[in-house]
Parts: C-alpha cells; structure tokens; sequence
C-alpha cells in the first residue's frame, strides 16, 4: 500500500495491480500505521483511496496466502486485531 499527501488530500493505493490489487496480509497490516499517519497529520481532510494499474480497484483479500496465512483462529484473530484501530477523530 501506498500513502500519499497532497495538500488536504491523503491518497491510500492499493499497490498490487498484477493480482488485480488483492489485499495481502502484507497490506491489512500496513493499515494501522497508514491511519494513524492520516490521523497525526493536521492537514489532511479527505482521504481518497485507489487501486493501482487499470484493471481493478481491489478484488477483495489475497486468497493465495489463505492456505498458509489463515488456516485456524489463531490466524483469524491476528487479523481482527488489525481492525481495532483507535478512533478517528471528528474533523468540523
């Protein structure tokens, strides 16, 4: 995954465009540290997210690495985790 500042604007690319931009495990984990650079970041009012290259924006999680990256609940919830992220802050 890519970020990128532009002024207000905050551009997230999902940066996998040879597997039609299928979230890997590699890019869920990244997302943290992308929100919470967003979110220390007081310029930033919008945050835009894209798909890299022309065929797709996301085609949804990376099923290949499901036989060796999600294979029972432990895995699972090393997954869930990731989505516990602090709260956003309302911008007025």
């Amino acid at each position: 995954m890519l970020m990128e500042k532009e002024g207000p604007l905050g551009w997230i690319t999902f940066n996998q465009p040879e597997k039609c931009n299928a979230v890997s495990q590699e890019m869920w984990q990244m997302v943290p540290d992308i929100v919470k650079d967003v979110e220390d970041d007081g310029e930033i009012r919008v945050i835009i997210l894209r798909g890299a290259g022309d065929q797709a924006f996301v085609a949804g999680a990376d099923i290949s690495q499901f036989k060796d990256r999600r294979r029972n609940m432990d895995d699972e919830l090393l997954n869930i985790k990731v989505l516990r992220l602090p709260h956003w802050r309302t911008v007025p």
